[in-house]
């Protein structure tokens, strides 16, 4: 047995803490992986600028595409977004860990068994000529905390919004966040009794994956995944609320004089997290 090493056409390893993967030197047939690793203090911003696939407008996972994980490795679950069309508009993605995967695959062939030779010199119509995308990275700092206590103001108001760190993005692994509601500090300005006073919470967007789960058999002998409870990552909130995850989300609007609101989350499966309306309440 013989072998010899031979540079890659496409792909590779990046350690930089920012950078731009241009691609657009498109075969026949190409599978191409970029590793990005940066120090475990950050995490990563990822701009897709644009992307051009065979398909063009039409999606075809099949024959394109671009393909982003939250992971040293692709896989479902880390998985952040899958184009397998054109993509003209610029889209960012967050990394809750300090490396990021990107994953891309054309397969010319399977739209045409007989295809001929491709010359962009000769034939720049040709849909294949261009094919390709250009990102973007950037490392971007963990957040130091997160929680604290929120009281009523000088005239007695509460009113605001809380959020998951990140929310809008994945959320990070590992977190333990702890919000304070109090709607029963002493202030002399204020017209009712210490007692009346309310606070009322709803949760207006809600995203919190669990990955407490068990494998059963079915009737068909193949094994179904069923997540049991609230387990892995979950909101707690009391002493009127509960645990919730996706599997049990919050319902409707929570009324008490206090509330103390928890967030934990595990090194596992991550969402989107949780956005969180507090105003006055009867």
């Amino acid at each position: 047995m013989s072998w010899k090493a031979i540079e890659p056409r496409c792909g590779g390893r990046i350690t930089q803490s920012s950078g731009t993967i241009t691609y657009y030197d498109v075969h026949d047939d190409d599978i191409c992986a970029w590793y990005i690793s940066v120090p475990p203090q950050y995490h990563i911003e990822l701009t897709l600028k644009s992307a051009k696939m065979a398909s063009g407008t039409f999606v075809n996972c099949t024959v394109n595409s671009l393909e982003i994980f939250d992971h040293q490795s692709a896989a479902n679950r880390t998985r952040l977004i899958e184009v397998c069309e054109n993509q003209a508009k610029p889209l960012i993605f967050r990394t809750t860990v300090p490396y990021a995967t990107v994953y891309f695959k054309t397969n010319r062939k399977l739209m045409d068994n007989d295809v001929p030779i491709l010359d962009c010199k000769k034939d720049s119509s040709n849909p294949w000529c261009g094919v390709g995308f250009v990102l973007s990275y950037k490392t971007l700092e963990l957040p130091n905390g997160c929680g604290g206590t929120i009281t009523p103001d000088e005239n007695g108001k509460m009113e605001g919004y809380i959020e998951s760190p990140g929310y809008g993005h994945s959320y990070f692994p590992n977190l333990n966040c702890q919000w304070i509601l109090n709607a029963t500090v002493e202030n002399n300005t204020l017209p009712f009794a210490e007692s009346a006073r309310k606070v009322q919470i709803e949760f207006i967007d809600f995203d919190i994956a669990t990955s407490e789960t068990k494998y059963i058999s079915t009737l068909s002998r193949i094994a179904e995944r069923v997540i049991q409870n609230c387990g892995g990552d979950f909101v707690r909130v009391s002493p009127r609320g509960g645990m919730f995850c996706n599997l049990m989300p919050p319902k409707g609007v929570y009324s008490s004089s206090y509330f103390d609101i928890k967030l934990s989350t595990d090194s596992s499966v991550g969402g989107r997290g949780f956005r969180l309306k507090y105003q006055n309440g009867e």
